[in-house]
């Protein structure tokens, strides 16, 4: 089950998505397109909404853990992790075996 944040954030994603979609129908029907047309066009702004509002709330509600040598490129993201599991991904990001610093 989500956290009760997680789930209105999806909800308010959802809705913001529709509201997007239906609003860019709403324009382009003024220029008398095909209906499927029309109706690709709303869909795809919609999912593209959807997809960027989600990727804002995850970057949101993410807690991020890089390497602590300079120069280290490599980063874990988690999101709604124990206190446990977040130490451990705070222990392999200042620990890991690889150092990339070709970034």
């Amino acid at each position: 089950m989500l956290p009760l944040a997680a789930r209105i954030g999806s909800v308010v994603s959802a809705g913001n998505s529709i509201a997007f979609g239906s609003v860019t129908a709403w324009r382009l029907h003024s220029y008398h397109l095909p209906v499927s047309l029309l109706l690709s066009c709303a869909l795809c702004c919609a999912f593209v909404m959807l997809k960027a509002t989600d990727r804002a709330l995850f970057l949101w509600s993410a807690s991020t853990y890089r390497c602590t040598v300079p120069g280290c490129a490599f980063t874990v993201r988690t999101q709604r992790v124990s206190a446990g599991e977040r130490r451990r991904w705070q222990e392999t990001a200042a620990d890991h075996p690889a150092h990339d610093t070709a970034r």
